[in-house]
């Protein structure tokens, strides 16, 4: 069929702000890792190629499969920080 080899997005269907996303990611990575994580942010002014907010819609794939993602942004980044560091064997 061809659900089979379409592409979905997969996310929250809310958009998300950079800085809370980057926020969210170094406490992620802290946790996993037992020890602060700071990332060193370097701020540029937007470009015209610059999408100024994005998000994934998740309706074609609730429609296709009938799946509605339900992890919040905090809880997926942790599953990915802890997967990360553990695949990697960083500690």
């Amino acid at each position: 069929s061809e659900e089979y080899s379409r592409i979905f997005n997969i996310g929250s269907g809310r958009p998300e702000k950079l800085m809370v996303f980057v926020d969210n990611l170094e406490r992620a990575l802290s946790s996993a890792l037992g020890k602060k994580v700071v990332f060193r942010k370097i701020f540029e002014p937007m470009k015209p190629e610059d999408v100024p907010v994005t998000y994934a819609s998740t309706d074609m794939l609730q429609k296709a499969v009938g799946f509605k993602p339900s992890t919040t942004i905090e809880e997926g980044l942790q599953k990915f920080a802890d997967w990360y560091v553990k695949y990697n064997k960083i500690v």
